[in-house]
């Protein structure tokens, strides 16, 4: 299916939106006594920040909810590319009629900050330089002068059937993952036929290159409508969803989930494929298991679904166009996605899940629970003495810290909650 065909089937009206988001850098800052201290090390596990200790930006902080400190760690490898603000949002139309994305949204694009970049850098994923690659290339002959022509040699090199072995193609796969994050580049890797040489990689009999594969996919989609319309062409949803479904490891499964969130976000069509395919369901039965690696698929999967669900709540607002505004309302409407977290049985998940001692899980449940809450009332009317404790723990804790902004929040959140489940109580009586 070329592109013209897949625009058209998107909506009647002869235009493709997307919902752009600008991301922003969570700045979180560590208490700071006079006199300064010693610099906090970061470092993939959660670490105790101790009072008066400076930590440096980009960290992964929260509150122990049960000892009462501040804990930082790494970033995980795409969850910077994974946060998500709806504070910046512009609907931008694709016409049917050009294969090129309009100058108007490269415009808008461009302002969008190169996030998900993996700060970390194990032994099998660290990223050489532009000049690094370009003494590399020379050696072979060869003149690099720029990302995209980087970018070609890479693709041309995994297109080759013989004389390439899964570790060579490992590494040319974590070193695109890092040029995907250009907008550009990545439009550059699918018109080059990327998609089509990389997608098979997905069915391999190796953990890595699966793993590799679905995280290169997941930073090439992130902001970026061109390929996420090029990837719903080439049947990425279908081929995410099957790993989903039946791949015996945990870490893919984590990387096509990054994927398919990438492909989902702002793409109503893509999400409406999504249900259509029982992707909910699919997703749905991770809750069904157990083990730490389990819980971190979980909580990229609860993440996920409260952002589609938050989504398609905004989807009227912000939008000065009343006529992109119908538009955008009846794509999502078309959807329905809190409609289908509702008949999937999520009010008890997330019943059972705030009962989690995770803070990053509660918190995301307590904001998904303030979403559906009017829909899940028999649900949660059983859940009275949790946020009793939840509220007493979180005042707590806010009056230990002035700077606990995002516990304020929490706190009114779970007030809210307790007023409205009081509320009906009282109604049914």
């Amino acid at each position: 299916m070329n592109s013209h065909k897949l625009l058209v089937c998107l909506t009647l009206s002869a235009s493709v939106f997307f919902v752009v988001a600008t991301v922003e850098n969570e700045d979180e800052n560590a208490d700071r006594r006079e006199g300064g201290s010693e610099q906090f090390v970061a470092t993939s596990e959660w670490q105790t920040i101790k009072p008066g200790q400076e930590i440096p930006r980009g960290l992964h902080v929260r509150m122990n909810l049960e000892t009462g400190t501040k804990e930082a760690k790494l970033l995980d490898e795409e969850e910077e590319g994974e946060s998500n603000s709806y504070a910046n949002r512009a609907l931008l139309p694709i016409d049917e009629n050009k294969d090129e994305v309009t100058e108007k949204l490269k415009e808008y694009l461009s302002k969008i900050p190169d996030d998900g970049v993996d700060l970390k850098q194990d032994s099998h994923k660290k990223f050489r330089s532009i000049e690094e690659l370009k003494e590399e290339f020379e050696a072979l002959n060869m003149q690099m002068t720029s990302e995209s022509e980087i970018v070609v040699r890479f693709v041309e090199e995994l297109k080759q059937e013989t004389g390439i072995t899964t570790q060579r193609k490992i590494e040319i796969l974590y070193e695109l993952e890092y040029y995907v994050h250009h907008f550009d580049n990545a439009r550059d890797f699918v018109k080059l036929g990327g998609l089509d040489v990389v997608t098979s990689f997905l069915e391999s009999s190796n953990d890595d290159l699966r793993i590799s594969t679905a995280f290169l996919l997941g930073s090439s989609m992130q902001s970026n409508p061109s390929v996420q319309v090029s990837a719903a062409e080439h049947g990425l949803i279908e081929k995410l969803l099957y790993r989903l479904r039946v791949d015996s490891s945990v870490a893919v499964q984590n990387k096509a989930l990054y994927a398919l969130s990438s492909l989902l976000r702002r793409f109503p069509y893509a999400q409406e494929k999504f249900l259509e395919l029982g992707g909910l369901d699919i997703v749905t039965t991770f809750f069904e298991k157990y083990g730490q690696e389990m819980h971190r698929l979980q909580l990229k999967t609860m993440t996920m679904v409260y952002d589609l669900i938050v989504e398609d709540h905004l989807a009227s607002e912000d939008v000065q166009d009343e006529s992109l505004t119908k538009e955008k309302l009846r794509q999502y409407g078309r959807v329905g996605m809190k409609r289908a977290v509702i008949e999937a049985k999520w009010c008890n998940i997330v019943r059972k899940l705030l009962n989690s001692t995770d803070s990053d899980m509660i918190e995301k449940v307590l904001k998904t629970m303030a979403l559906i809450s009017e829909d899940c009332r028999s649900e949660f009317i059983g859940l009275r003495r949790r946020l009793l404790d939840l509220r007493d723990e979180f005042t707590r804790l806010v009056d230990r810290d002035e700077d606990a902004s995002y516990l304020y929040e929490l706190l009114q959140t779970v007030v809210t909650l307790l007023k409205e489940l009081e509320g009906r109580s009282r109604d049914e009586l």
